[in-house]
């Protein structure tokens, strides 16, 4: 009985909960001070530059039973661009990664749902 106790604590404790996201900059500009959120949890990317590609994750607090969206931040050529995206239901994502595509006036989302 311990021992299944010690097994279901560390399965608990080593599931990671959040999402991938994979920032794609194919801009021909450095884009600065980019913000990700999920209303509860964020990551500030200082510069993506030109053509880089960079996979961050995004926590979830595991205390959080909301339900939401995800939502990037930032500036492409002095206009604030900000964009919603994807769904979350009660603190818990429905797809395990998103691309973020971002152009010299826009941002595309691509899904990809769990395995």
């Amino acid at each position: 009985m311990k021992k299944l106790i010690f097994l279901m604590l560390i399965l608990t404790f080593s599931c990671k909960s959040g999402v991938d996201i994979e920032l794609n900059n194919q801009s021909d500009i450095t884009i600065d001070n980019i913000i990700l959120s999920n209303g509860f949890d964020s990551l500030n990317i200082k510069s993506l530059k030109p053509m880089e590609k960079r996979n961050v994750f995004l926590k979830f607090n595991k205390k959080n039973n909301s339900d939401g969206s995800y939502r990037i931040e930032c500036q492409i050529n002095n206009k604030k661009i900000i964009k919603n995206f994807g769904y979350y239901s009660n603190g818990i994502p429905t797809n395990s990664s998103y691309l973020l595509v971002i152009s010299k006036d826009s941002i595309r989302v691509k899904e990809y749902p769990k395995n």
